[in-house]
């Protein structure tokens, strides 16, 4: 079944080792009914892959869902066009077919109800939910914005105020907050006031922090987490959608976009989408501008979620731009004198017994562990990029500043004074640099508390709102 978004959840090292022991009970005809080992051949090698899959018959017809997103073996299959389902002795080749937007609800909504212990987690909707869930936000973007100015919101009659009516917000609590240079942060706020979408002047009461549901017996009973609900450009939502699928992972975002489009008679302008995308995600390191540069005991969280939301600022605005970002390599570790106890502290905390009275011990544990592992890849590979930073720098003002400190002193300098015609180089460095505080962070294989963005921090790279769309 083909999805239009590119969207994709890669799993876990233990996911796809569960996965391995999956396949091979399907080989050997072992396991529910409904389990098969897909076989197809790869769309650029030409090899046979192999992955077990849950075979769902409906109305008449048999499906194949990848819960994960787009992946390896859909896009293959589609490529293909036919694959061989194998489980035990017995294998039968089928032709693909990709269903049409208006038949995908039905069946996500069956294979979601069929299957919601085992792929509950890939969908932020639950078993049972309607599918035209997300339709709730269509049907809240059409009531008169008067009702909502009679209870105090404010509605800017200026397109660019408007556009910039919550954002303007977190900007100012972040000017309250900053204690240091802040170049990268500097540059997206520049950026924006200089790009506002000021052709578009039309307005909703927005939940801002969109996609969230409450459902009972089916239907929506809520909309929650208003908290920073206001009135602006309705697809302000439609960026949130767009963030909230890296870390819940909704439907079809195309085919939500579309029906929205559909519902509400609203363009779908993928630059706009962009724009508040960029908002929500920069927003991130606006509220956090105090704890991350505090020692805390929840440090790691706060460098988690800098780098997941300044990914998704970043590949939203080179979506704007039509710019490939490119990564950069990541530096060979190298041992210090004091990589010993780097390393051992990992271990040490690990060892530490932990309270199971205590429902906060394990997250606090936890916390600890991935800082010291952090720690330890800054002692391997931190020296190195502190220099890859500098010569960048160096390249870009013509000189060396002699630490970090003073680098982005400098950089932040150069960027306030920067004219449009540098957007593309400071996108690809900023791009570069967060990339580079990526490689100092550990693996995250599973959440250790509700709303850890960890296991989910590689799926931050939003893919172009074209492909979203399908080619549309």
């Amino acid at each position: 079944m083909d999805s239009r978004s590119d969207h994709f959840m890669k799993p876990s090292t233990v996911e796809s080792l569960t996965n391995k022991a999956i396949g091979l009970l399907a080989r050997l005809g072992i396991g529910p009914r409904y389990l098969y080992l897909l076989e197809v051949r790869g769309r650029r090698s030409g090899k046979v892959y192999t992955t077990p899959v849950n075979l769902m018959d409906f109305n008449g017809h048999r499906y194949l869902v990848g819960a994960r997103g787009h992946t390896a073996w859909s896009k293959n299959a589609q490529a293909a066009g036919v694959v061989t389902l194998r489980r035990g002795v017995r294998s039968q080749q089928y032709r693909v077919v990709p269903l049409p937007d208006e038949t995908k609800p039905g069946v996500l909504k069956a294979y979601l109800d069929r299957y919601q212990r085992d792929v509950q987690r890939f969908f932020a909707v639950s078993a049972g939910s309607p599918v035209s869930a997300f339709a709730a936000i269509a049907k809240m973007h059409q009531i008169d914005v008067r009702e909502f100015e009679k209870r105090g919101l404010r509605n800017p009659a200026d397109p660019g105020d408007l556009q910039q009516n919550q954002h303007r917000t977190n900007v100012e609590f972040y000017r309250s907050l900053k204690s240091r240079p802040e170049p990268l942060v500097e540059f997206v706020l520049g950026w924006m006031n200089r790009n506002m979408p000021r052709h578009r002047s039309q307005r909703s009461f927005v939940t801002y922090d969109s996609g969230q549901f409450l459902v009972d017996q089916g239907r929506v009973s809520a909309i929650y987490d208003l908290e920073v609900a206001h009135i602006n450009d309705p697809l302000v939502d439609l960026g949130g959608w767009r963030i909230r699928n890296v870390f819940e992972p909704l439907y079809d975002l195309g085919y939500m976009y579309r029906e929205y489009a559909r519902l509400t008679g609203t363009d779908i302008d993928h630059d706009v989408i962009n724009y508040h995308t960029m908002a929500l995600s920069i927003s991130t390191s606006l509220c956090i501008a105090k704890q991350i540069t505090q020692p805390l005991d929840t440090a790691i969280n706060w460098l988690l979620w800098e780098v997941s939301g300044t990914r998704m600022a970043l590949t939203a605005m080179a979506d704007i731009l039509k710019v490939d970002l490119v990564a950069p390599r990541r530096p060979e570790p190298q041992r210090s004198a004091r990589s010993h106890a780097a390393e051992s502290m990992k271990l040490a905390i690990d060892a530490l017994p932990i309270d199971r009275s205590d429902p906060s011990a394990a997250y606090r544990s936890a916390m600890a562990s991935n800082l010291a592992a952090h720690l330890e890849l800054v002692d391997h590979i931190g020296d190195a990029i502190d220099k890859a930073n500098l010569d960048e720098v160096e390249a870009l003002i013509g000189y060396r500043p002699a630490t970090i400190a003073e680098a982005d002193v400098a950089l932040e300098d150069y960027v306030l004074a920067a004219g449009p015609e540098k957007d593309i180089e400071l996108l690809q460095l900023f791009f570069r640099r967060n990339e580079r505080n990526r490689m100092l962070l550990p693996i995250f294989t599973e959440a250790v508390a509700a709303g850890d963005v960890g296991p989910y921090l590689d799926n931050a790279f939003l893919p172009p709102m074209r492909d979203v769309m399908g080619g549309r």
